[in-house]
């Protein structure tokens, strides 16, 4: 009678401890990705950093996955970035090292509206 209660017990037990880090898991994926990037500019698809994300390292580069779906975005380059709509467009949003916009529909676009799903490309100033 002791063994099986010693079974029975530790068969709850592992149980226990295997639905417990089940339901741990990973960090969901919206939570995993509104942490900002080390050394990364990083742009994401919803405001406050949430949704979609797609990161550069210095210069930048051509958005693919959120292109002109930005809400917010992120500079942890070290360097002075611009957001274009285009390549080379003579309208940009300037983002510091170590500055941020979480929510570009509050942010005037030179051609009017907002930079709220505008940004294409990410190049230096």
């Amino acid at each position: 009678m002791r063994k099986e209660s010693a079974r029975l017990a530790a068969r709850t037990l592992t149980a226990l401890a295997v639905a417990v880090i089940a339901g741990m898991g990973a960090l969901p994926a919206s939570a995993a990705q509104t942490a900002p990037q080390a050394g990364l500019f990083c742009t994401y698809q919803h405001k406050d950093f949430g949704g979609a994300r797609e990161c550069f390292s210095a210069p930048g580069g051509a958005l693919t996955y959120n292109d002109n779906q930005v809400s917010s975005v992120y500079n942890d380059t070290g360097y002075l970035l611009c957001a274009r709509d285009t390549a080379g467009a003579s309208f940009e949003l300037a983002v510091d090292h170590g500055h941020y916009y979480k929510n570009l529909t509050k942010d005037t676009y030179p051609g009017g509206g907002s930079w709220n799903d505008r940004i294409s490309v990410i190049e230096p100033c």
